[in-house]
């Protein structure tokens, strides 16, 4: 039997992200860490890039990887469900990617968990007051970022066109 590749999320210590995924991918296994560019000072047009979510990266292992993973210095826990490490949709893996890319100062909230999301993903963007959301149910978290941090003006006329391009994605 074929052993495939599911992504998980890893937590790391606390600040070592890139160190990490930097780490993972000399030794052959895909990491992910989602970075976003970040306001410095409230109303300044200064930007840091730093991960979007703290402390957390995807991997992409079978799970025969998995103790590959937890030997590497900076690793802390696979993130679990059900007392197994949580398997992350592709698609919301995508989705954080390109969300990411496309908003600035984005704001991260829990909600709630699919417990089939390894089956069946359903990740939904939203509308609420005025901000662009999408919901991430293998993940259990929800991106928010308001629409006038919509970063790619000139490479996209509009939102609509970007994600016609980009959420149109297919799992794979």
């Amino acid at each position: 039997m074929m052993d495939t590749k599911k992504w998980f999320l890893i937590a790391t210590q606390r600040n070592c992200e890139e160190k990490v995924a930097r780490l993972l991918l000399r030794k052959k296994i895909e990491a992910f860490c989602p970075m976003s560019l970040f306001r410095v000072h409230e109303h300044a047009d200064n930007f840091n890039n730093r991960p979007l979510l703290s402390s957390l990266i995807f991997v992409r292992i079978s799970e025969t990887e998995i103790e590959t993973v937890m030997k590497t210095t900076g690793v802390r826990h696979f993130l679990h469900r059900f007392e197994k490490p949580a398997v992350i949709s592709h698609e919301d893996v995508l989705h954080v990617a390109g969300f990411s890319r496309l908003y600035h100062d984005i704001e991260v909230e829990k909600s709630n968990i699919n417990a089939h999301a390894d089956t069946e993903s359903s990740s939904e963007r939203s509308q609420e007051y005025g901000n662009e959301c999408i919901s991430l149910p293998s993940m259990g978290l929800k991106l928010i970022a308001k629409k006038e941090n919509y970063r790619l003006r000139k490479l996209y006329p509009s939102l609509q066109e970007y994600k016609k391009t980009h959420f149109a994605l297919n799992s794979q």
